[in-house]
């Protein structure tokens, strides 16, 4: 009696779990016209060093701006993460702004077709997980 209520309540998890996912993918894959911030992530490299002064400042700098989420610095690695709002920001406009805060070039890392293939690297694309979010991806894609 105890393993059957187990299992169902596994079935009934597992269920939920499958729909949550769908109801998840649908959402962002729908065609509605975005009212908010469309927020962005992007990572820019340091083509100089940035000093130790100038990596304080940094992220407070930035964050300051309107339109700018957050910002992280590796000084070590020699580049940096911004999320920000692509209505109000631009790559270039990101860029020029380093420059003149801080008079250090900067450039948008973009993958390279190997690393744009391997697709998420959180997820084997043998794993169930993958391909049940393939499964849902294909069924509410706009075509």
């Amino acid at each position: 009696m105890m393993i059957k209520r187990i299992v169902i309540g596994a079935l009934v998890l597992a269920g939920v779990l499958v729909v949550v996912l769908a109801m998840h993918i649908y959402m962002v894959t729908a065609s509605e016209g975005q009212k908010g911030p469309v927020f962005a992530m992007g990572k820019f490299i340091f083509e100089q060093e940035l000093d130790a002064e100038a990596q304080a400042a940094f992220s407070s700098v930035f964050k300051k701006q309107e339109g700018i989420k957050d910002v992280r610095i590796n000084r070590d690695a020699g580049f940096f993460i911004c999320l920000y709002d692509q209505k109000k920001w631009s790559t270039e406009a990101i860029i020029q702004s380093v420059q003149e805060h801080f008079q250090v070039s900067a450039y948008r890392y973009h993958p390279s077709t190997e690393e744009l293939a391997s697709s998420c690297p959180a997820f084997s694309k043998d794993s169930f997980i993958y391909r049940l979010g393939g499964f849902f991806e294909n069924l509410f894609a706009k075509r």
